[in-house]
């Protein structure tokens, strides 16, 4: 006679869950100090699956997070959160999720990519990527007063402009029409203290020309004309 057993053997995921590196596009942010500086509430960020998504071979799925501080913080939002973003590997060699900042608050952000194996357990360590969230436009420039020549009318082609209520490192620019377009451009430098002095280039035509100023800070965030 023949007999026949039988035995249940479980497998367990020993594989320990790598996360894809994790990194912002290239035109997401301006390297300011060392530190990306985000200006604006969509952004794209870009995650390494690799060539035939080799890079997701040891998860199941992952789990995207976003908090403030930076990335060298012990994580409170954990990929168990509900705000905690679930993603799947599907676009190798590079997958793009976007994200809506609107509702963060300027400052130092991290995201946190996790990996979570089959068994639903988080990679221990996440791949992460930190930047400074700064959407704060500067104030707008006033006053604007004659240096050169000191008092209107007068006949000089190239005057010079004092426009206050600068900060510093700021790029102060001077146009000839309250839009503030590009053909109107008449003189642009960087402040280096709370007022600028800008020379204009030189004026063909005669009569009343009005002045208005901008700032833009080094995060690109332009203030009103």
């Amino acid at each position: 006679p023949h007999f026949t057993r039988t035995r249940t053997i479980t497998i367990a995921d020993t594989v320990p869950a790598q996360p894809p590196a994790l990194r912002l596009a290239t035109s997401q942010a301006i390297t300011l100090n060392g530190q990306q500086v985000v200006n604006h509430n969509s952004l794209i960020a870009e995650i390494d699956t690799g060539a035939g998504l080799q890079n997701c071979a040891s998860f199941t799925s992952l789990r995207l997070t976003i908090e403030a501080g930076p990335a060298s913080a012990t994580p409170t939002v954990l990929p168990t959160s509900p705000s905690a973003i679930t993603l799947n590997c599907v676009d190798a060699p590079t997958q793009v999720t976007t994200l809506n900042l609107a509702s963060r608050s300027d400052g130092e952000q991290t995201l946190r990519l996790w990996a979570i194996d089959s068994t639903g357990a988080p990679s221990v360590v996440a791949s992460s990527t930190s930047f400074v969230l700064d959407r704060t436009a500067p104030s707008s420039p006033t006053p604007l007063s004659l240096v050169n020549p000191v008092s209107s009318p007068g006949n000089m082609r190239t005057p010079t402009i004092r426009v206050g209520g600068v900060v510093s490192g700021d790029t102060v620019s001077l146009y000839s029409d309250p839009s503030c377009s590009t053909p109107s451009l008449r003189a642009s430098g960087v402040a280096t203290s709370n007022s600028i002095d800008l020379t204009t280039d030189s004026i063909a035509v005669d009569g009343t020309l009005i002045f208005y100023a901008r700032s833009v800070d080094p995060a690109a965030n332009a203030s009103n004309c």
